[in-house]
Formats: C-alpha cells, sequence, structure tokens
C-alpha cells in the first residue's frame, strides 16, 4: 500500500535530509566545511574545534562506500580527520533511513544520542546494539524495520531495556519499538505508552493484546501492520493518528475508557469490517458502523462503511481522512444535514464511481490550503452530482470547489 502516510514521510524525509545535512544559517560553502567522510561514514561538525579535539554527529552513509562495508556497522566513539580527534556523540535523524543492505549495527560507548527516525525503513536490519551511554531515540528510531528481531541493550543502559525483540523504556511504562517481533504478542503489564511507531511496519505480527495498563496508542504505532488482525485496547484513553493505519484489522472495538481519538486511525485498513463502541464511552459511539463523535455531529471513520452503508442524519461534519482508502464504497450519497467535508475525506476511494451531494450549502476543504483533495486520487471516472444552480462554475460556487478538491478528469453534473 502506497498511501497517504507513505507519501508525507517521503516528504518529511527529504526535507529533513537537507536540514540534517546543512547546519542552520549555513551558507553552501560553510556546510561543505561543516561535513567530512572517513570510513564509510559522513560526519558532521558540531561547534568550534578546541586544542586538536572536536564533537560530531554521524549524518549518514557515504556514498560512494561499497557495498559490503555497510553490511555490518559499527558506529565509533571517536574518529581522526585531519590531525583532529572528534568525539562521536550523535547519530543524526534520518541517518540510514531506507538504507538496504545493513544487517546489523553496533553503537559504540560514548555515543549518546540518535536521533528521530534515525533507522527507519532498514528493512535488512536484523540486530542492532545500543550501548549504556544512549539514553536518547526519537521517535519512529525503527519504524518499518520489520526484520529486526535483536535489541541488545547494555544492563548498564539507564534508559532502555530489552525483551524478546520488543525495547521498552528502563521503567517499563514505554513499549518504544517492536517491529521484528512476530505471531501473538501479549505486551507486559506496567506499560502504559505504546509509542508513536512501535510496530510501524511489522509484517509478522498477527494480534496484540494489551495490558489494562495502557493508557495511550501513539501516532502510527501499528502502521501498516499488514498481518495484524485483531488487538484488545483494553482500557486505553488516547489513540492517536493514524495508529492503525493501513493494518489488517478486521474487527475493532473502542473500549469506555477512551476519551481522545486524533483523526481518522483506521484509514486503509481494507479488512476492516465493523468498529464497535462500548455503550459505557461518553466521548465516542458506532452508528451504521461508522465512527462518531458522542453527539453522533461528526463522522470521524467511515473505514468499515460499505456500500450499503447509511450516514445518520446527525451528521455535520465528515472528519480528515474520514473514508480515506476505503475501496468498497462504489456510490454515495450526502446527507443534506451535511455542512463541511475536511481534507481528504474520500481520498484514495479507488472503487467509488458516483458521488451525490444532496445540498449546495456546504462548505468543502479549500486545496489551497490543504495537502489533500476531499476526492484525491479516486477513480478517474467519478461522476460527482450536484443540485443544479444557475451560478454554477462561478467563482466560489461548489462546482468550483469540487474540481479544486478532485483528480482531472472528474466529471460534475447537475440534477
Amino acid at each position: 500500500m502506497r498511501g497517504i502516510l507513505n507519501k508525507l514521510i517521503c516528504s518529511f524525509v527529504a526535507a529533513a535530509l537537507v536540514f540534517c545535512l546543512t547546519p542552520m544559517g549555513a551558507t553552501d560553502a560553510q556546510a561543505k566545511k561543516s561535513t567530512f567522510v572517513k570510513n564509510g561514514f559522513v560526519y558532521g561538525i558540531i561547534g568550534e574545534v578546541n586544542e586538536g579535539r572536536g564533537i560530531v554527529s554521524v549524518l549518514g552513509i557515504d556514498e560512494n562506500a561499497e557495498k559490503d562495508a555497510v553490511c555490518d556497522l559499527t558506529v565509533p566513539s571517536e574518529v581522526r580527520k585531519n590531525k583532529i580527534t572528534y568525539e562521536v556523540i550523535s547519530i543524526s535523524g534520518l541517518a540510514f533511513s531506507g538504507l538496504s543492505g545493513i544487517k546489523s549495527i553496533v553503537i559504540s560507548e560514548g555515543v549518546t544520542e540518535a536521533g528521530a527516525a534515525a533507522f527507519y525503513m532498514c528493512k535488512d536490519l536484523a540486530s542492532i546494539t545500543i550501548p549504556a551511554s544512549l539514553i536518547k531515540l526519537g521517535g519512529h528510531s525503527f519504524g518499518g524495520c520489520c526484520g529486526l528481531a535483536e535489541i541488545i541493550v547494555s544492563e548498564e543502559n539507564e534508559a532502555f531495556m530489552s525483551e524478546e525483540g520488543v525495547l521498552y523504556s528502563k521503567d517499563g511504562k514505554k513499549l518504544i519499538s517492536a517491529t521484528g517481533v512476530s505471531g501473538d504478542l501479549v505486551v507486559k503489564k506496567g506499560v502504559e505508552t505504546i509509542c508513536g511507531g512501535a510496530f510501524e511496519g511489522n509484517d509478522g505480527i498477527t494480534s496484540v493484546s494489551l495490558p489494562s495498563s495502557v493508557k495511550k496508542v501513539e501516532e502510527c504505532a501499528f502502521y501498516n501492520c499488514s498481518a495484524l488482525n485483531s488487538i484488545d485496547l483494553k482500557k486505553a484513553e488516547k489513540i492517536g493518528k493514524e495508529a492503525f493505519a493501513g493494518s489488517g484489522l478486521k474487527s475493532v472495538t473502542i473500549p469506555a475508557s477512551t476519551t481522545s481519538i486524533s483523526g481518522n486511525p483506521f484509514m486503509f485498513c481494507k479488512n476492516l469490517k465493523s468498529i464497535e463502541v462500548s455503550k459505557k464511552n461518553t466521548k465516542y459511539v458506532s452508528v451504521n458502523g461508522f465512527l462518531l463523535n458522542s453527539l453522533g455531529s461528526k463522522l470521524i471513520s467511515g473505514s468499515a462503511a460499505s456500500d450499503s452503508s447509511v450516514i445518520p442524519d446527525t451528521v455535520k461534519t465528515i472528519g480528515k481522512f474520514a473514508f480515506a482508502g476505503n475501496e468498497r464504497i462504489v456510490k454515495f450519497t450526502l446527507p443534506s444535514g451535511v455542512t463541511r467535508i475536511n481534507e481528504g475525506a474520500f481520498c484514495y476511494c479507488t472503487s467509488l464511481n458516483k458521488f451525490r451531494f444532496t445540498s449546495r450549502k456546504i462548505t468543502l476543504a479549500d486545496p489551497a490550503d490543504e495537502s489533500y483533495g476531499i476526492f484525491f486520487n479516486t477513480d478517474y471516472d467519478l461522476v460527482v452530482e450536484v443540485p443544479y444552480s444557475e451560478k454554477g462554475f462561478t467563482k466560489g460556487s461548489l462546482e468550483r470547489s469540487i474540481e479544486g478538491n478532485s483528480p482531472l478528469g472528474v466529471d460534475i453534473t447537475t440534477y
């Protein structure tokens, strides 16, 4: 699946790489002087050099390095260049992101930090060794590392620990990464947070049972876990953006304890047929398979909807990416009570070929301000029907707004 998040991450990676490789405020000439290559690594100099010593961060792999040289990496504690000894204190965000062929990484004692997505999508990475000195890991550090079965953490490390391929915070309250774990997993008691990207890209995990101690499931925690078919949320209170996007979930039950859901956590869940909400939940309800706020005025997720599902008349707003990636919807009629449709609401609904507005009194997301139009990447044979008006296709009209929210080729007609 190449969905919304994949595209966003690609943009993020590209922008972040430029940021990481170029010191703030530096000119091109300054940037070249601030970096150097040694033994296959690209280093960035941090701060001033004094008395023959300096500090550097690993920025990535030299593009000219031999493939065999990057198979088993050891990030050194120091490196010498031009008679200057540099202490290696960090691995920059995205440093090894997306690199193939890396089988193992040993981080030497002295390195204290790895930035966000430092090892993101290193699909061949099977083993990583974390020293006692490394006490900071940026978000999504191991997202997409689906082969990472071995995480070795120094017993003297005061920030992290590992058990059977799962990386936890030292106090056991955060599950940081489990991208290489397969089969059925029972998360150990005491864990309170499933961190962002913790299982991201794990294609071997089939079911997860959370303990009652878990309060938060952060953004993209189970993103693209294609084999994940069930999860017990127990007493989770907060569910982050795209928490289960692209997963293989068939059904999900929102417990009574859940008080915060960000965006549509279930976009691109192609197998999802049921979203249920506990009758005791005071913030959310499920009607006709749709996930709504408790008042029924906002439709949060239509990921489980079928072509015959009917939106409740109480709905006034269609949330961001509410139906994103739903391939079961072919024909859709919008109730007249809906007054706003937000960004990307029906994007990637590739089977959708007919959409009818029953009212012209509706506001659509402004494609000039939003990243994704409402009908972004839908079926190119899509026909959108709107009530007739003599002011059709004039500036500010519903027709013009639909055009801006649609791919080329969408046919807008009146009735």
